[in-house]
């Protein structure tokens, strides 16, 4: 069979059975003509345009690695046709006039006068690459042109990432960090360098002025820093009614982290500061966004400008707030929508964060997701509402602690979790009618414990109008129920018609602890709970435990109120002592002496026959002694055991009155027989009467 050859190189390729004892001969030939495409160089002159030799099977042009033209009487212009096959040559122009155009039959690509270059063909374009002018950047990028003609001067910047983390600023892209000019589309342009790269860290310096909101819409799954050289030095002047920095992602793995700068208005009613968004659900990026160390205020940029929403996040997974600052000027008009949204994200955190202002929610968590909140060591202060925490259909936990609330109409609202803690927190109660400190329409459990309540003017009932500190009442469709009150301070406003805790219809399993240090202008509200806490006739299962009394107030047939004490032991035995209460007073030498008390034990713990008793101890000369015993189905005093009939000792049963042991009946003895005739029958009288007299029924 005829011979044939390789499509790009041209090699000779050997048939079954052909050349038989020539074959040889040409294997080498063909390995000549593959260490020339390797390293085979081929000098031509250049008079005019020209066609690269192709013969097969024999050395060529076509085949060479390094062409290398030089002008022989050029008087325009050169075009140089290769083989419409992919292949690639290292080319030398030693011309110093003309660029030498390369063509296979589509796109042409030219190689300037004097360069050095690589020429590609993917067997119909060409496409021409500079190696001259490769530089590696600061931000480890490998650079250079792609130079398709030179008529057109059309460029384009190839970037290779060799590992080094691109850092990257507004400065770099051309944009101005005074506040002088608009520093928004080099804003854009550094964002697009870093998502192009696959993340990185945008510096920012000075105070880019952004006169339009600068949007990346698509970010994928990469991770965008931006950071600061501190709050009050790095600022992005936001100087429009948009907004400043907009940051979405329809992927679920795109991650954003501000730190250490400013975002301020530059106007009253600047948009939203901030916004960074993901679909909600399925991601697990720890810490998916961050701001640490910003500030979303006007600062010294004018007191009467504010952002209508400085920060707003939606889908994240742990967004994280610490040390921010979020306020607008003294004198701004402008109300605020919500200071800080957080809407769809899971488990939020913020710490040591200010929220000001006028507004209508200072922060605001509403999900889908059974995830908890984390807010601590916060201040909200100036919003209708400060913090409103919104599950549906799910129930997360949440942790509200140690935070100061100076608000409008509400410090916080809790509509759906799990469980949740309220606890060492300070809650200025402020002076407008029908005030309300924690309101909570829907938890299946939860605990109001430690915090601080302050009338408008400081403590001790400075304000006028009436108001609630604590609400539990079921919005439709929720539940309120096994929610612990346990405060230790209380600064109340007294002599109101209302009182300040609330039990509502449909809140139920509510326990509410009132210590003896809960007074205010007056009131003892340890001894006149009601005065504290009001509860609902359509309430269930509400209890109050004050150092003097337990009150429930079910209307219903069911046991209450209860106390319940539980020794949790894994290996119960008899005679182990369940708990014991005592009564101490004190005796003539001024010492503490307890002079009764009550012991529960076990007398055995087997599954399904338990038995246990209830013993009651008081003072005897000077020793606490056990005065009765309650169990074994029947009731015993002193050291005698209990029986069904009475209290069984030897002999009979005896009962213990005024110190003295009667015995009530006695062991039974013989039987006294029948009389016969007048002797026997005053024998057998005196028998009975004797009788009688043993078991204390006649006087001796």
């Amino acid at each position: 069979m005829p011979s044939e050859y390789t499509t790009r190189h041209g090699f000779e390729k050997q048939g079954a059975g052909e050349n038989i004892n020539a074959w040889g001969e040409r294997l080498n030939n063909a390995l000549d003509l593959v260490d020339e495409s390797i390293s085979g160089r081929a000098e031509i002159s250049l008079t005019g345009n020209y066609t690269l030799d192709n013969t097969l099977n024999e050395s060529n042009e076509m085949r060479r690695a390094v062409l290398i033209f030089t002008d022989g009487g050029l008087t325009s212009a050169p075009t140089v046709t290769i083989r419409d096959v992919e292949r690639q040559y290292f080319v030398e122009n030693r011309g110093a006039t003309y660029a030498i155009t390369f063509t296979a039959g589509g796109t042409t690509g030219s190689v300037p006068a004097g360069a050095t270059c690589w020429v590609t063909c993917d067997s119909y374009n060409v496409k021409v690459f500079d190696p001259v002018s490769v530089v590696i950047d600061r931000n480890g990028l490998i650079r250079f042109d792609v130079a398709q003609s030179l008529t057109s001067a059309q460029k384009k910047l190839a970037r290779f990432n060799i590992g080094l983390p691109l850092t990257t600023s507004v400065q770099d892209h051309g944009g101005d960090d005074t506040g002088t000019a608009d520093a928004s589309t080099a804003l854009g342009l550094a964002l697009d360098e870093i998502i192009a790269r696959g993340g990185g860290t945008l510096k920012i310096t000075g105070r880019p002025r952004l006169a339009s909101r600068v949007s990346k819409l698509e970010i994928g799954d990469v991770e965008i820093n931006i950071v600061g050289d501190g709050a009050t030095n790095a600022n992005f002047l936001v100087d429009n009614t948009d907004g400043g920095l907009q940051i979405t992602s329809t992927s679920r793995n795109g991650s954003v982290h501000v730190s250490d700068m400013s975002f301020a208005p530059m106007r009253d009613g600047a948009g939203t500061g901030l916004l960074v968004s993901v679909p909600e659900g399925g991601n697990q990026i720890e810490r998916q966004f961050s701001c640490e160390n910003v500030n979303f205020t006007p600062e010294v940029y004018g007191s009467a400008y504010a952002f209508n929403n400085p920060l707003k996040a939606a889908g994240m997974y742990r967004p994280y707030l610490r040390k921010c600052v979020l306020a607008p000027g003294a004198t701004a008009t402008t109300k605020q929508g919500i200071i800080c949204d957080l809407e769809g994200t899971y488990k939020p955190e913020a710490y040591d964060s200010y929220f000001n202002g006028r507004a209508d929610i200072g922060w605001k968590h509403h999900s889908t997701a059974a995830e908890g909140t984390f807010f601590a060591h916060n201040t909200i202060n100036g919003p209708d509402l400060g913090l409103s925490h919104y599950a549906e259909a799910v129930e997360p936990e949440l942790y509200i602690h140690h935070n100061h609330f100076n608000c409008a109409v509400r410090n916080a609202l809790i509509d759906g979790a799990k469980y949740f803690w309220l606890t060492d927190n300070l809650a200025y109660c402020n002076d407008v009618t029908s005030f309300k400190d924690w309101v909570i329409v829907n938890a299946n459990g939860g605990l109001i414990a430690d915090n601080i309540y302050r009338e408008p003017g400081g403590f001790e009932g400075a304000g006028s109008n009436a108001r609630r500190h604590v609400d539990l009442t079921p919005r439709a469709g929720g539940a309120v129920r096994e929610i612990e009150v346990r405060e230790g301070v209380f600064s109340l406003q007294g002599a109101t018609s209302v009182a300040p805790f609330y039990v509502g219809p449909g809140a139920t399993k509510i326990r509410i602890q009132i210590p003896a240090s809960a007074t205010a202008s007056g009131y003892d509200y340890a001894t006149y709970p009601t005065d504290l806490v009001e509860v609902d006739s359509g309430a269930s299962d509400v209890q109050i435990t004050t150092p003097s009394e337990i009150r429930n107030f079910d209307a219903g047939a069911g046991a209450g109120p209860d106390r319940a004490t539980f020794r949790d032991s894994a290996s119960p035995a008899a005679n182990d002592a369940l708990g014991i209460t005592y009564w101490y007073g004190r005796n003539s030498s001024a010492a503490k002496v307890p002079y009764a008390s009550i012991r529960g034990s076990i007398t055995d713990p087997t599954a399904g026959s338990e038995d246990g008793i209830l013993q009651a101890y008081g003072q005897v000369g000077g020793t606490l002694t056990m005065s009765a015993t309650l169990g074994n189905g029947g009731v015993s005093a002193g050291n005698f055991l209990p029986e069904p009939n009475g209290f069984l000792c030897t002999g009979g049963y005896y009962v213990r009155a005024f110190g003295v042991n009667k015995k009530v009946v006695g062991a039974r003895g013989a039987a006294v027989a029948n009389a016969t005739d007048a002797a026997s029958a005053v024998t057998q009288l005196n028998t009975l009467l004797s009788r009688l007299r043993d078991h204390g029924l006649i006087e001796t």
